[in-house]
């Protein structure tokens, strides 16, 4: 598993092609525990194009397919992949039981309500995660699936919810402007684009009218969330108290902490279950998931073991007869090393 992600990161970073967008195709499953007939949307197929965020959320233009990968059972709340439904599909008897008995998932984090006709990517994610931990699968398989689960609240959540549309069109519009055409073509990143141009915006220019920082401030807002970058998010917030509406703000406020906070929840998960598979990866894995769990821990705000990790991952990257596949690697690791705060580490 970890080995295709490797692969991919270096893909993204070494080549950014035109590829065609994500195609979705409608299909019809059966339920393997209730027989329920279910419609669904299977990706077709899928692309790069959108880049990929520091943490192997690889990104693609259009549709984001990991919001149709996993299914749910809209009667009994079976989750799993799309080849998890066909026919042949065979589950453990005391499985069955458990989900007929409406005793084998809890929804984590609490909604207010969980409409399964209605029910996020993310809460789909966590339900496979809860039936792999119910019948042994592998912890790093686990952690996978809780990862996507973390990218899905990112991808799914609305990041100026609660802010009126003609100040969100404002928003588009200043990024839109702010995007050099020519840079973003070129970029082997454009994901790590959007972040670095969130990163400029979120400086304030003091010359620049207030209508003009609150725009800037809410577009930071807006390209640092879709890529994860939370306390960055956090940091600015603060900054449009009393710029916009107080009711706009207050729910701006409320539903990015709810969202940040799903999002810290499915890493807290993702790490977990990382270094409980540590022992079983392969040792050409051992690098790439040593970054991915100081890359988390960074999300988290937890920069001692953020540090510790990087280190490691630092480590096992041969000093000589360096693979040149793992170059990309090495740049991830100094790259995200510089963003911890320096008086919070140790020397």
């Amino acid at each position: 598993m970890f080995k295709k992600l490797l692969f991919i990161f270096v893909l993204v970073f070494s080549c950014w092609e035109k590829t065609y967008a994500t195609t979705l195709v409608k299909e019809k499953v059966i339920c393997p525990v209730c027989n329920t007939l279910i419609n669904t949307l299977v990706v077709g197929s899928t692309n790069n194009c959108a880049g990929c965020d520091m943490d192997l959320f690889e990104r693609a233009a259009g549709d984001d397919p990991n919001l149709f990968y996993p299914i749910t059972c809209p009667e009994c709340a079976y989750s799993g992949f799309h080849s998890e439904f066909l026919s042949d599909t065979t589950l453990p008897d005391t499985l069955k039981q458990k989900i007929k008995a409406k005793k084998a998932f809890i929804s984590t984090p609490p909604v207010e309500e969980l409409d399964l006709h209605n029910i996020p990517a993310w809460a789909k994610y966590d339900f496979i995660a809860q039936k792999y931990q119910l019948t042994g699968r592998s912890p790093l398989l686990i952690a996978h699936i809780f990862h996507s689960a973390s990218w899905a609240v990112r991808s799914e959540d609305e990041p100026l919810s609660g802010i009126d549309s003609n100040t969100i069109n404002s928003v588009d519009s200043l990024i839109n402007k702010k995007i050099i055409r020519k840079e973003l073509i070129k970029a082997n990143n454009p994901a790590l684009y959007e972040i670095q141009l969130g990163r400029k915006l979120a400086k304030i220019d003091s010359t620049l009218k207030t209508e003009e920082r609150t725009l800037s401030s809410l577009a930071a807002i807006k390209l640092l969330r879709e890529h994860g970058e939370n306390k960055e998010v956090e940091d600015i917030l603060p900054s449009l108290e009393n710029k916009i509406p107080t009711e706009q703000f207050e729910n701006l406020k409320s539903k990015l902490n709810k969202s940040i906070a799903n999002e810290r929840y499915f890493q807290e998960q993702t790490v977990s279950f990382l270094k409980l598979g540590l022992p079983e990866a392969r040792e050409n894995e051992k690098t790439v998931i040593n970054y991915l769990c100081g890359e988390l821990y960074r999300r988290l705000k937890d920069w001692g073991q953020a540090d510790s990790f990087f280190r490691v991952a630092e480590s096992l990257i041969p000093k000589n007869g360096r693979d040149p596949n793992q170059s990309w690697l090495i740049k991830c690791i100094r790259g995200q090393k510089q963003l911890l705060p320096k008086n919070n580490l140790k020397n």
